[in-house]
């Protein structure tokens, strides 16, 4: 039994007032009972696991695992064993020298036995398909290998309490069933507690019960079916509703509106047919000292104007790809060109806006304007100039200047500090911009304000490529979509796929849900030809008062 009474919980940043991030929180979790826990980013959803976990104390209130208070001298002693945690970020976790001794650490600090160590250790390496990491240093390991590994070194401990905090994020599809398998076996262990925090109410279908958060306290608790029924709710409090969930009669789609739709893309596309290649990259070929190739002999075009996806299995080499795009790193062969002449390094720094994955964790003035600043000013932007591009960039974002400028960095919520963290990607004006995982752990607000920035971007004439786990928001916001497939990628407009449905299961990705939505049903060549990329797009093909004549 888990129980949170009368708790609250503030941080008090040095200089200024109180932050309350918890109030009156009051909640019970049966032994086994399987708990999903979500809301909108800053609402207070890992804080609540951090403190059933014991890394926090209440400010007021108790908390109780299992009869004991969590601040009870030696709490903490079998806490590994006691509550396993996956941490949102698995950096803030893994701290051996390579794959197999992170495995080894939590087993070495109980006292197990040598033998009973090795044996654990192989069969989780086998399990999470570790194999060829297994030497490696956390940092040259993908995201989704560093969830893997995360998730991996919690679960060999065998805790009886499992917090889950954003479990699937940076996953690829490989790693996400691999998850599910795993989670399938927690679900039907009756002793084992879950919580699940999550942003996707498709994750929480087979759980118990839902609680939603909302400013730092519960708004609604219920049972899971209760929850995803009602919509309005779930959209009030920030969280997504997929618009395929309501989707029930597929047959109920008008092909007359398919065929003006088809009629419309036409022109179009034959307005849009010529755009100018910003960065062209010719047989670039990569590998890291002492490892093999990751990348071989890769072409790839990046067009004016233009919104370009990469998509591929965790650690076929995107990240990498960026780096080199960004001229942080050299490639081991090819050329790539900017505007038609050859580019240096240094011709692509000055050309190239890098946002890495989880930018916010790199933030480190002490004021919002401070950070953003950092860019500009190594680039010799002073005074108005300077001050223009940080009110420009969080203008561009949705950070009100005046609101934002002088807060601290620590103080801001985990999606304003994404924002902010990409407008000092954007504040110097660069004609390339390359995200990584820019909705990663994003509430559904955030993760339309992402599209918004994207989709203005190419308005304004940026070249964009955006890497990303999640084909559904590649598929929806990109023109080209580059799928990473023995060592390289093949580039496509995104609207051929609808004709390559293999491709997805070759690259090791998820199918787009439209694209699978239009194979079910048949309609592959129809979607294509009237450019749906969103089941935003199905609404004006559905039956209205008085139509006739459904497929």
């Amino acid at each position: 039994m888990i129980s949170l009474r009368n708790v609250a919980y503030q941080v008090e940043p040095d200089d200024e007032a109180p932050v309350k991030i918890l109030t009156d929180i009051n909640l019970e979790i049966a032994g086994g009972e399987k708990l999903a826990v979500m809301g909108a980013n800053g609402s207070g959803k890992t804080t609540i696991a951090r403190l059933i976990a014991g890394l926090l104390y209440p400010t007021s209130g108790e908390v109780r695992v299992g009869g004991h208070l969590t601040s009870e001298d030696g709490f903490r002693q079998n806490l590994g064993r006691r509550a396993g945690f996956l941490f949102q970020n698995p950096d803030h976790q893994i701290v051996s020298v390579n794959v197999e001794r992170e495995l080894a650490l939590g087993l070495e600090n109980y006292g197990y036995d040598g033998r009973d160590i090795s044996t654990r250790v192989e069969d989780y390496i086998k399990k999470y398909r570790l194999e060829n990491v297994l030497k490696t240093p956390p940092h040259k390991l993908s995201g989704g290998e560093k969830r893997k590994l995360g998730l991996g070194s919690v679960m060999i401990l065998e805790p009886n309490i499992l917090i889950l905090d954003e479990p699937m994020a940076h996953l690829d599809k490989i790693g996400k069933d691999i998850f599910k398998n795993e989670l399938s076996k927690l679900l039907e262990d009756e002793a084992m507690t879950l919580i699940y925090i999550t942003q996707s109410i498709e994750e929480v279908t087979g759980l118990d019960r839902l609680i939603i958060m909302d400013g730092g306290g519960i708004a609604r608790a219920c049972t899971i079916s209760e929850g995803l029924n009602d919509r309005d709710a779930l959209i009030r409090y920030g969280i997504g509703y997929p618009l395929w969930m309501d989707i029930e009669n597929q047959d109920a789609i008008k092909r007359a509106r398919l065929e003006a739709a088809t009629e419309a893309r036409e022109e179009i596309r034959s307005a849009d047919a010529h755009t100018g290649v910003t960065l062209e990259c010719r047989e670039i070929s990569f590998g890291w000292k002492g490892q093999k190739e990751i990348i071989e002999e890769l072409n790839l075009d990046l067009g004016k104007g233009k919104i370009h996806g990469l998509l591929g299995r965790t650690g076929c080499g995107k990240t990498t790809l960026a780096l080199i795009l960004a001229g942080l790193v050299k490639p081991d062969q090819g050329r790539i060109k900017l505007n038609g002449s050859k580019a240096s390094l240094k011709d692509l720094i000055r050309s190239v806006a890098y946002i890495f994955q989880n930018p916010e964790r790199g933030m480190f003035a002490e004021t919002v304007f401070d950070d953003i600043a950092y860019g500009p000013k190594n680039f010799g932007y002073k005074g108005a100039m300077l001050d223009d591009a940080v009110r420009r960039s969080l203008e561009m974002v949705g950070l009100d200047f005046d609101r934002f400028k002088d807060r601290s960095p620590h103080t801001l919520s985990g999606g304003e500090a994404r924002l902010a963290a990409i407008a000092g990607g954007l504040a110097v004006e660069k004609d390339i911009v390359i995200m990584d995982e820019p909705t990663e752990e994003l509430d559904f607000k955030g993760q339309n304000r992402i599209k918004q920035i994207v989709k203005q971007l190419a308005r304004d004439g940026k070249s964009v490529l955006l890497i990303s786990h999640d084909s559904d928001f590649l598929f929806e916001v990109c023109d080209y979509l580059s799928l990473c497939l023995n060592l390289s990628a093949q580039c496509f407009n995104k609207f051929e796929l609808y004709d390559k449905p293999d491709l997805f299961p070759e690259s090791q990705v998820e199918v787009p849900k439209i694209l699978e939505f239009a194979y079910n049903l048949g309609l592959s060549s129809e979607f294509r030809s009237a450019g749906i990329d969103t089941f935003e797009d199905l609404n004006f093909l559905m039956p209205r008062e008085n139509d006739s004549g459904l497929i």
